[in-house]
């Protein structure tokens, strides 16, 4: 079983409050999971979750050109999923 160490490693995107709806009523888009995920995969491979997706799955497939970029600094060959 995975124990986080402490929980300053939870985001606050994760606050501790009642659903807003019962599963199943509707669906609502929230990035709170993916981090969440990150978390798990860096507790569990010790590797930031950044590098673990482009050595994992970019690098295989060959994404080369894909990863996790700031703003500022995009790639000028990028293209927009929509």
């Amino acid at each position: 079983m995975l124990r986080i160490e402490g929980t300053e490693r939870l985001p606050a995107c994760l606050p501790g409050r009642a659903d807003e709806f019962q599963p199943g009523e509707r669906f609502s888009y929230s990035n709170g999971g993916y981090i969440l995920l990150g978390v798990v995969i860096e507790e569990l491979t010790g590797v930031k979750y950044q590098e673990f997706v482009e050595r994992s799955v970019f690098k295989p497939i060959g994404m080369n050109q894909s990863g996790y970029f700031a703003f500022n600094r995009l790639p000028k060959r990028r293209r927009w999923l929509h």
